[in-house]
């Protein structure tokens, strides 16, 4: 692997790192948020009003954005790390379940833990700063998340009989 590759890999791996901690972070920080903070919020940036709206109405479509946005990150990283660590410079060296050891490392704590943790000592300071990110991408994951979900109901449909569904 050339050095521009391998320099490529670790900054594409330090981006989805970013991203996965980001929306780790604002989910604990936006369920965080107490009432008072959601109105601050809301006055100090008049462009969230909208979406502060739907966040109160149903959280739960923007939790679901949040886990979207969060595994379609997940996954190109994982698949990302199990390159390097297969085809780069310590391929040879490292045992496979040292590989697998590192990549759980790397999730849990750099991309969940982590982040977690910093949003629940500010979540008000993290959510005034995501929120935007958020407020951004929340059409495009919402209509990924929509086209899944249809797709999902599809495939159960076409799976189960009519009756196992009529009884739930």
């Amino acid at each position: 692997m050339t050095l521009a590759a391998l320099t490529t890999l670790l900054f594409a791996i330090a981006i989805l790192i970013f991203w996965s901690g980001l929306f780790s972070g604002l989910e604990t920080a936006l369920f965080s948020l107490k009432p008072h903070q959601l109105r601050r919020l809301e006055e100090k940036h008049p462009s969230l009003k909208q979406f502060i709206q739907v966040f109160r109405e149903n959280p739960r479509r923007v939790l679901n954005v949040l886990l979207l946005g969060d595994a379609l990150v997940n996954v190109p990283l994982v698949v990302l790390c199990l390159f390097l660590l297969w085809e780069g410079p310590l391929a040879a060296r490292i045992p496979q379940w040292v590989a697998a050891t590192v990549i759980f490392a790397i999730v849990v704590l750099l991309c969940d833990l982590i982040p977690k943790l910093l949003a629940l000592s500010a979540p008000y300071r993290l959510s005034a700063l995501g929120v935007f990110t958020l407020k951004a991408l929340m059409p495009l994951l919402d209509r990924v998340g929509h086209l899944l979900e249809q797709v999902s109901t599809g495939i159960v449909n076409r799976l189960t009989p009519l009756q196992d569904r009529k009884s739930t």
